[in-house]
């Protein structure tokens, strides 16, 4: 099985507030924050406005 390598990363949400987390795609954890279902509690109050911050780790 092939190992997949994880992402930490921080968005910024229309508040200028930051979220930080950790996934295996990128793109689509964005995009699940920037919808209303999927995404984090954290943006149901300010919704993701764009990542700010991310880093490749072997693991998580």
């Amino acid at each position: 099985m092939p190992k997949s390598d994880w992402f930490v990363y921080i968005i910024e949400a229309e508040n200028g507030h930051l979220y930080t987390g950790i996934t295996t795609d990128l793109n689509r954890r964005f995009s699940e924050h920037q919808s209303k279902q999927g995404g984090a509690r954290f943006f149901h109050t300010s919704a993701a406005k764009k990542m700010v911050f991310n880093e490749v780790h072997s693991d998580r």
